[in-house]
């Protein structure tokens, strides 16, 4: 986007297929279009009001990943070691109530041989596990997946965890950190993936198991969007998860690739910070992933160090371990724009098209050929911005809009 673009007073568009599907409970039917039309922070007729300082895509998506955003947005979590079939691991973050006595629970509940916890994390203890799993409730369960080696550390993942434990009583909150992310040690060959779509369905099926009752919403950010977007495409009308949204979503990989080497920002900032966090998982785990992992070495280590982007990465590392030819290959099948014909769960999605880190060209034809998806496109916002005059994330308050509209209709 052009100079012209900049601002502050954001334009919303709304994609749909006209005749789309419908939306039913005891309290009735209601179209998806017109249950759109519910969701107040997506009138088209509204302009949107950010942050007049970051004027443009690069500078909303800088705050978001440059800025200390330490003293806000401070949400507590009970951690939980979840163990995949292959023993891999992911941890669950479940949102928990401020505790005065947190360090001294913190250390009660510390794993041995787990790494240091990040700010206001601690494990579950025995007792609140079993607290959790024994729940009879039949409210929501939400569920967030991260962004590209993120966490539940991550800035708006931290601001909707908080305004859904604020606004939305009874329900719990979860964020599934992948293999290898937000210190959580890799025991396999391989931290996660753009196919480890299993690994959520292994996490959610547990949880239908548990609490056949409880909906379960899903969100992604970024990547975990994509991610979202694939699982969802492959479980078809399973019914495993109720709604779903997906905020900044790379939809093609491949063009995604050369839209952010097209800017100074992408090229310069965001490229060379995305691939640092990659190979960090990498380094983080050396010593784990060398009993499990054959090509990685001194050599290999020695090229992660340089690489400036994310397909060099992908060349070095993923592809050797999935036996892709290379990073495009592994790219070209794995974008959720292959998939997202296929989803038959009401899906969420929002972009803006001067993000500088993923894709703008969107695939609105196939958003109004499935009836189950809804298209939320900005012309302001960046890479998980739409950042608002008092800092706080406006796709974070869309999204929980929509997940209460969502149980408000459905409960």
């Amino acid at each position: 986007m052009g100079i012209l673009n900049w601002g502050f007073r954001c334009s919303v568009k709304v994609h749909q297929k006209e005749d789309t599907i419908t939306l039913k409970s005891a309290k009735g039917e209601i179209k998806f279009t017109e249950f759109a039309k519910e969701l107040s922070l997506i009138d088209p007729n509204k302009k949107v009001w950010l942050n007049p300082l970051l004027f443009n895509g690069s500078l909303q998506t800088l705050y978001y990943t440059s800025w200390d955003h330490s003293k806000r947005f401070h949400v507590y979590y009970g951690r939980e070691i979840f163990t995949y079939a292959d023993g891999g691991i992911c941890s669950l973050d479940w949102v928990i109530p401020k505790h005065d006595n947190f360090q001294e629970l913190y250390l009660q509940t510390f794993l041995k041989g787990s790494p240091k916890l990040p700010p206001r994390t601690r494990f579950l203890s025995a007792e609140e596990r079993t607290s959790l799993y024994s729940k009879t409730v039949e409210t929501p369960i939400v569920v967030i997946i991260h962004g590209l080696a993120g966490g539940s550390h991550e800035t708006i993942t931290r601001n909707f965890a908080e305004n859904l434990h604020k606004h939305c009583n009874g329900w719990d909150v979860v964020v599934i950190n992948s293999r290898g992310c937000c210190r959580t040690i890799l025991t396999t060959s391989s931290p996660f993936t753009a196919a480890s779509t299993g690994d959520i369905r292994d996490v959610l099926k547990t949880f239908k198991k548990n609490w056949p009752h409880r909906p379960i919403y899903l969100n992604g950010f970024s990547y975990g969007a994509s991610l979202v977007a694939n699982f969802l495409g492959e479980e078809g009308d399973s019914g495993l998860v109720t709604a779903a949204c997906g905020v900044s979503m790379p939809f093609d990989y491949i063009d995604s690739l050369y839209h952010i080497q097209s800017s100074l920002t992408g090229k310069y900032i965001l490229s060379p910070a995305m691939a640092y966090f990659m190979t960090k998982i990498i380094f983080n785990n050396k010593k784990e992933l060398v009993q499990h992992c054959d090509i990685v070495d001194e050599e290999l280590l020695r090229k992660l160090k340089v690489i400036q982007n994310t397909y060099e990465f992908d060349d070095l590392f993923t592809c050797k371990i999935h036996s892709y030819p290379n990073a495009f290959d592994y790219y070209r099948e794995w974008s959720p724009v292959r998939r997202i014909l296929n989803i038959k769960t009401p899906f969420l999605m929002l972009n803006s098209t001067d993000d500088p880190a993923v894709s703008v060209r969107l695939p609105i034809r196939d958003v109004e050929t499935n009836p189950y998806l809804l298209l939320v496109e900005t012309d302001l916002g960046g890479h998980t911005g739409n950042v608002k005059m008092n800092g706080d994330f406006w796709c974070v308050e869309v999204a929980e809009q929509y997940f209460q509209k969502f149980y408000q209709f459905t409960a």
